[in-house]
């Protein structure tokens, strides 16, 4: 029984840690203000889009907040 475990563990623990903080912060933060929201988003765009810039969706906004995500590349 312990290869078993020592296998999963081995094969998901990254994933189980990288998983349990992140539920961590759910329920200890569930609600994130404005000005965290441009940055959340700023990161999901830098680390899914990379350099398809077309594809960022904080590029130009409509409304009175002027978004930047220049603190998150430095």
């Amino acid at each position: 029984m312990a290869p078993q475990s020592s296998k999963f563990l081995h094969d998901y623990g990254f994933d189980l840690v990288l998983g349990s903080i992140a539920a961590f912060y759910v329920f200890m933060a569930p609600y994130t203000k404005v000005e965290e929201s441009f940055n959340v988003q700023a990161m999901h765009d830098i680390l899914y889009h990379r350099h398809q810039l077309e594809n960022y969706d904080h590029l130009e906004f409509p409304g009175v907040v002027p978004r930047t995500f220049i603190g998150e590349k430095a």
